[in-house]
C-alpha cells in the first residue's frame, strides 16, 4: 500500500488546522503530494442577498449587515492566510504541495476533488453556514458518499500515540489491518486490533477465512469485545481505523459511532 496523493480540506477551524499538520507529516513520511483545498461556501454568498447575515464590530459593538462585497473580502483574506499556513507547514515537513481554492457547495466540490486522492483529511467539525454540530455535515456526507479513505481529524495537534483497528468482520478486518500496519510503521506508533462482537464461524469462502487468519496471526496485540457497543470504551483513546462496509455497522449506526468516538477516525 502506497500513498501518492493526500487531499486536505482547509477552513479556519481548529480541527482543520490540526489536520493539515497531520496530513503534512504523513505526506512527508510517504513521499505523497499534499493537495490543500479551500472552498468558498456559496451558501454564504446566497445568504447576503437576504440581509440576515450580520457582523458585530468587536471594537464598537456596532451591528453591520454583511453584504457580498464584505463576504468576498473576508474569504480572500482567509484564502491568503491559509495559503501562508500551508507553505509554513509543508516547509516544516519538507512536503511537495499544491494549494487550490474553489467556490461552490462544499460537499460536492470536496467529493469531486477526492476522486484524485488516495486519502482525504478533514476536520470533524468545520465552520459551515449550515452546522455547528458535534459532527460536521461535510464529514457525515463524505462518510456516506465518498469512496476514498477519509481521515476525520479532531483537535489533536500531533498524531495520537496509539492506533486501534476496530472490526466485527474478518474480511474487512484484513484491510483495516493493512492500514493499521502501515500507519504504525510510518509513524512509529503502537497498534492494536479490536474484534467487536461475535464473528461468523460458518465462513465457507476461503478468502474470508484467510483474511481472518491474517489478522489473528499478526504481531499486533488484539482483544475481543463481547458486544459491539463495547467499542465506545475506546472513545478519546488514540486513532481509530474502521471500514464503512464492516459488519460492525450493521449492528451500530455509523453516524452514532463517529459522533460518540471523539477520536481522529480513519474511515476506509
Amino acid at each position: 500500500m502506497k500513498l501518492k496523493s493526500i487531499l486536505t480540506a482547509l477552513d479556519s477551524s481548529v480541527e482543520s488546522q490540526a489536520g493539515l499538520r497531520a496530513a503534512a507529516e504523513l505526506a512527508g513520511r510517504t513521499g505523497a503530494v499534499l493537495k490543500s483545498l479551500y472552498i468558498e461556501d456559496e451558501n454564504w454568498f446566497h445568504a447576503t442577498k437576504t440581509s440576515i447575515v450580520r457582523h458585530i464590530n468587536r471594537h464598537t459593538g456596532e451591528t453591520i449587515i454583511v453584504d457580498e462585497q464584505e463576504i468576498t473580502r473576508q474569504s480572500r483574506a482567509l484564502k491568503s492566510r491559509l495559503a501562508d499556513q500551508v507553505d509554513r507547514v509543508c516547509n516544516e515537513f519538507n512536503v511537495r504541495s499544491i494549494y487550490n481554492s474553489a467556490r461552490g457547495e462544499i460537499d460536492f466540490e470536496l467529493k469531486q476533488a477526492s476522486e484524485d486522492a488516495d486519502l482525504v483529511v478533514i476536520g470533524r467539525r468545520g465552520t459551515s453556514f449550515h452546522t455547528k454540530d458535534e459532527l460536521g455535515s461535510t464529514a457525515l456526507y463524505l462518510a456516506e458518499k465518498c469512496t476514498t479513505p477519509i481521515l476525520m481529524w479532531s483537535a489533536y495537534r500531533n498524531w495520537p500515540s496509539m492506533i486501534f483497528g476496530i472490526t466485527g468482520d474478518s474480511e474487512t478486518g484484513a484491510e483495516i489491518e493493512q492500514w493499521v500496519s502501515m500507519l504504525s510503521d510510518l509513524l512509529s506508533k503502537d497498534a492494536r486490533m479490536v474484534m467487536a462482537g461475535e464473528w461468523s464461524e460458518t465462513a465457507s469462502d476461503e478468502k474470508t477465512v484467510s483474511a481472518g487468519e491474517q489478522i489473528l496471526q499478526h504481531s499486533f496485540p488484539w482483544q475481543t469485545l463481547e458486544e459491539p457497543e463495547d467499542v465506545y470504551q475506546w472513545s478519546g483513546r488514540g486513532l481509530i481505523v474502521v471500514h464503512r462496509k464492516d459488519r460492525l455497522f450493521k449492528t451500530i449506526d455509523l453516524k452514532k459511532f463517529m459522533i460518540k468516538m471523539y477520536n481522529p477516525i480513519l474511515l476506509i
